[in-house]
């Protein structure tokens, strides 16, 4: 879609003006970038001033840091995409600068998604951020609840197949609270 947009844009603009018009949508791409890179960093750091000033123990470096650090993958993630677009190309015909807008609109979708998507592994392996776990202490939760539901469930039938299942259902809890992971062993659910 954007090659069949951008090639009429490129064939009305001579050489000069397609340099000039190349150049200030790169600076507005480097202008996106360092303002959501700003923006993301100044949120980050200021819920850690906040997350300080209510909590005295909370004022380690290490903490700054982290902060630091993840607000700098938050900001540096952010990619543009198909509203940058569908807003570009919504404009009508006659609108003032239309194709320079239209141009900058697919100057920083593709600067986001390559410059950044191609860097952010590399960025992240930089940083080297802390492991982070709350995903399968989340599923962990969860799977306990559901199974602690459903031996609650099965605890007034007294068939084989429902005392089958509460050993099943106990067994999968028991790995559960050992923080493993279910989805590792098929046998159990």
């Amino acid at each position: 879609m954007i090659g069949l947009q951008l090639g009429p844009i490129l064939e009305t603009l001579n050489g000069a003006e397609l340099r000039r018009q190349l150049l200030a949508a790169l600076v507005i791409l480097a202008v996106v970038i360092v303002v959501r890179l700003l923006w993301a960093l100044m949120y980050v750091l200021l819920k850690a001033i906040g997350h300080r000033s209510s909590d005295p123990q909370a004022s380690s470096p290490d903490m700054s840091s982290s902060a630091a650090k993840s607000g700098l993958v938050i900001g540096w993630s952010g990619m543009r995409g198909i509203v940058t677009l569908a807003t570009a190309l919504a404009l009508p015909d006659g609108f003032p600068y239309r194709d320079f807008i239209q141009l900058t609109a697919y100057a920083v979708v593709l600067g986001t998604l390559v410059i950044q998507g191609l860097t952010l592994r590399p960025m992240l392996l930089w940083l080297n951020l802390p492991s982070d776990h709350t995903v399968e202490t989340e599923t962990n939760l969860a799977w306990s609840a559901a199974l602690k539901a459903g031996m609650r469930t099965l605890e007034h039938h007294a068939v084989p197949a429902a005392q089958r299942l509460r050993e099943e259902y106990r067994a999968a809890l028991s790995i559960t609270r050992s923080g493993g992971d279910l989805s590792d062993s098929p046998d159990n659910l």
